[in-house]
């Protein structure tokens, strides 16, 4: 039962993780907005502060790109460098 326990806390854990680096549905649907659309003023939360962003939109979805984006202004706003 102890073994069951910490497995589901391992598992809480991960996805608590994983929520934290996934981009939100507000940057995402800013991004994918039409090309011809005007830029999205959008706030996020990124390590505990809200920041305001201006997105211009990309017209399609790109998880990638959108995935991209995301960590680096994660990595920006929190002072990690990756060095």
């Amino acid at each position: 039962m102890r073994q069951l326990v910490k497995e589901l806390n391992r598992h809480q854990t991960v996805s608590a993780d994983q929520a934290r680096t996934a981009p939100p549905g507000s940057f995402r649907n800013a991004l994918r907005r039409p090309t011809w659309s005007k830029r999205s003023a959008v706030t996020v939360a990124i390590g505990g502060r809200s920041v305001a962003l201006l997105l211009n939109p990309q017209g399609r979805a790109d998880p990638e790109r959108e995935q991209w984006l995301w960590d680096y202004l994660v990595n920006l706003i929190e002072g990690d460098t990756g060095e």
